[in-house]
């Protein structure tokens, strides 16, 4: 079922429960998690790599995934996760994903902002939600604490935070307020 991924999330937001995230890398590990996520009638992300979607191609991956998405019975969403490459979402990316995922995280937290900006102005038209990753992340996945230790995670979050919240405000009109947490 495809149904508004903003829509989705402020409605679990308001009543309290996530929406889990599953990396898939083929047509068996798709099913097994739609027919998990439909026996627990729960909402789900489905998500794929920019390798996977070059090793079986963008066009099968978007055959298969909507047939799923379109038959299933809970919400599922579509995302391009830990994407490195701009000029990858500019060509590859469709209104058939719900998300992107962004990994600018090797870059410093200026370009990374500059970066996230781009792919922000790019998917937006597109009704798609970009999520970009702050800190350094390695090709395993482990997070280096390092880089937070390096540049203090309280200044990178309320920078990164701001340039962000300025930009979406510009681009969609809306009246964002910002909770000082920290």
């Amino acid at each position: 079922m495809k149904i508004n991924l903003k829509t989705m999330l402020k409605h679990a937001q308001i009543n309290k429960y996530a929406i889990p995230s599953f990396n898939f890398d083929n047509l068996e590990m798709l099913i097994a998690i739609t027919n998990a996520a439909e026996k627990q009638k729960a909402p789900i992300c489905l998500m794929i790599t920019p390798n996977t979607i070059n090793c079986i191609d963008l066009k099968y991956v978007l055959a298969i995934t909507n047939n799923v998405i379109n038959r299933a019975k809970v919400p599922i969403f579509l995302q391009l996760d830990h994407c490195l490459d701009p000029h990858f979402i500019k060509t590859k990316i469709t209104s058939d994903f719900s998300s992107v995922m962004l990994n600018y995280s090797n870059y410093p937290i200026k370009e990374n902002i500059e970066k996230t900006k781009d792919i922000v102005h790019f998917a937006a038209p597109l009704g798609i939600v970009v999520e970009s990753e702050i800190f350094y992340n390695n090709t395993k996945g482990d997070i280096i604490f390092n880089y937070v230790e390096k540049y203090g995670w309280p200044k990178i979050i309320h920078q990164f935070t701001l340039k962000i919240l300025f930009l979406i405000k510009n681009l969609l009109k809306i009246t964002l307020f910002i909770v000082k947490i920290l």
